[in-house]
């Protein structure tokens, strides 16, 4: 793995951090990171920190709003048939459970279709229009999907189904033929807020539903935990209405999470008094979720988060959990095979990208293995799953280059592509794939420079140990939840000295006391062990950059700090 380069934010003037300091009341290493996050004003620097209920759009001032609540009432007036047709992965699986939830409350006559990854691929399908067509559905409400599905749409208006589109992706025009296309980064550039998931946008539509047909928006409310969970497990920016949302969702997860997650989280041993937050939607529920879309069938998945009862609930998750540990198992599988064919066809000198094809790998892993590949050597990754000739690709990307880019310089070599400029998918032929590799390396090679493919680590502010107080914790606290657009922060300190003996926990985690400053606290590096011969023996010292975290143990919370990287000697 490439060594790591430490980078520090010097832009900020730092007589400016102690005048916003004095003017809040608070310590300037707060005040740098307000600033930093683009809060110079005290005003919004308190918005950012203590979020309101009012503070949450009306939905209808998102274009289109009112011509979808109408076409709903409308079918459910008729007793019309709703189908909703999700994605298979977590945003596409609570946006389903939420708005069958929401349309159910409202006396809607609602069924779901989830498409099976292997069969119908992504999206709106001609199977998911002629089980419509069966089950005599009137109407098709997309989520997470429906945007460029310009020939299902189609084929669906033909046979007399209206389809509304509730989606979030980036439009490829021309659009479809659907009664209205709900989709802020379409119609709304003016709108208060654009970078909602599909579950996101789905909660719009569920408020503008219950206010005009309950005569309560604030009815939704109760769909938040859903919100939070797919939000979070999309990786969109986690700032702006986005972030209320996920923060009010994880306030309704802890304190009366549905019997779905509830069974979800006791399945994978998460133990009380421990409290949900992005960290473990990321790996704990998310995973377990996209687990049935990527190794069966997601339909499991959307009844277990809309289930009513704890037996089913249970039921439900048992059999997550045993997908989950089948995908891990066959991830594991296609991680060493990949990683066999990198090390003999990998020129880390000059490739600045990998493309590995492997016959029989699971299509529904490689986007998981394209993500560790990714991680591991700071390089942008296409794995390739082939199969009866034809290839599924997914593809992970550094935040210096953009995939959708690149792929559409390599459209030649492709069936088809789509995706965001970090993640995108892909299909081409078996005979496509050198000369793809090819191209999609000459292009990596023009736009990423050396100093690029090295991992770096963003050091929010350099920080002593004695500046750490319960106040300061209390502070940080407030800028959670954190996510894309809202990381959190990373702290850095030098002449640290590891105090008594470092010991290996868990799987492969690094354990030990750090002084500084006279200070002493706990730290864990997760997945660190390798680190274990690189700590220094007293009176050496090192550089040690981290988290600023709290540990709960037998009742006894205490500050943790989670190291994120080592490196030798100090700064002075």
């Amino acid at each position: 793995m490439p060594e790591k380069v430490w980078t520090t934010d010097t832009t900020l003037d730092e007589a400016q951090v102690r005048e916003f300091a004095e003017s809040l009341g608070i310590p300037p290493l707060i005040a740098r990171l307000l600033l930093q996050r683009g809060f110079t004003t005290g005003d919004s620097a308190r918005d950012f920190m203590r979020p309101q209920v009012g503070d949450l759009s009306d939905p209808f001032e998102y274009s289109g709003m009112d011509i979808a609540v109408k076409r709903i009432g409308e079918a459910i007036e008729r007793n019309e048939r709703i189908m909703i047709s999700g994605d298979y992965d977590v945003d596409g699986v609570t946006a389903t459970a939420l708005l069958k939830e929401a349309l159910v409350n409202c006396d809607a006559i609602v069924t779901t279709y989830i498409p099976d990854r292997f069969q119908d691929g992504y999206g709106l399908s001609t199977r998911s229009i002629e089980h419509a067509r069966e089950i005599g559905a009137q109407l098709i409400v997309t989520v997470d999907c429906g945007t460029n599905d310009v020939a299902p749409i189609t084929l669906a208006k033909s046979h007399g189904i209206d389809c509304i589109v509730c989606d979030h992706h980036y439009p490829d025009p021309p659009f479809p033929p659907a009664v209205v296309i709900l989709n802020p980064k379409i119609t709304d550039s003016s709108a208060p807020f654009i970078d909602f998931s599909a579950v996101g946008v789905a909660f719009k539509l569920a408020q503008a539903l219950y206010e005009k047909l309950r005569g309560a928006r604030e009815c939704a409310d109760s769909l938040l935990d859903l919100v939070a969970v797919g939000t979070v497990a999309d990786i969109v920016p986690l700032r702006g209405e986005n972030r209320l949302l996920v923060s009010r969702g994880l306030e309704r997860l802890n304190a009366s999470p549905r019997p779905g997650i509830a069974a979800l989280l006791e399945s994978a041993g998460f133990q009380s008094p421990k409290q949900v937050g992005t960290a473990q939607i990321l790996f704990t529920i998310a995973p377990r979720i996209n687990a049935a879309g990527r190794m069966v069938h997601a339909a499991p998945a959307v009844e277990l988060m809309t289930t009513t009862e704890i037996d089913v609930a249970r039921k439900l998750a048992a059999q997550l959990e045993d997908t989950n540990k089948q995908r891990r198992a066959t991830e594991e599988t296609i991680m060493e095979e990949a990683e066999a064919d990198l090390f003999a066809h990998l020129k880390p000198e000059t490739d600045r990208a990998i493309v590995l094809a492997g016959d029989g790998w699971h299509e529904g892993v490689i986007g998981i293995v394209a993500s560790r590949l990714m991680n591991k050597y700071h390089r942008p990754v296409v794995m390739i799953a082939i199969r009866n000739g034809m290839g599924r690709g997914s593809s992970r990307s550094v935040h210096a280059f953009n995939l959708i880019e690149a792929l559409t310089a390599c459209d030649d070599h492709l069936e088809r592509y789509g995706g965001h400029p970090m993640a995108a998918g892909l299909t081409i032929n078996r005979d496509q794939i050198p000369e793809f590799r090819n191209k999609f390396l000459a292009v990596a090679d023009q736009q990423l420079a050396d100093a690029k493919m090295q991992p770096t680590v963003p050091i929010d502010s350099w920080t002593r140990f004695d500046e750490i107080d319960n106040r300061m914790v209390k502070l940080l606290k407030m800028f959670e939840p954190f996510g894309p657009c809202n990381p959190r922060p990373i702290f850095a300190s030098e002449n640290v000295q590891v105090v008594g003996s470092p010991q290996i926990v868990g799987t492969n985690h690094l354990k030990f006391k750090a002084r500084q400053a006279g200070q002493i606290f706990d730290a864990i590096g997760f997945g660190m062990g390798d680190v274990l011969s690189r700590l220094p023996i007293p009176p050496d010292t090192m550089k040690m950059a981290y988290h600023i975290d709290e540990n709960t143990w037998n009742g006894r919370t205490t500050t943790q700090l989670q190291v994120k990287d080592i490196q030798e000697g100090s700064t002075t």
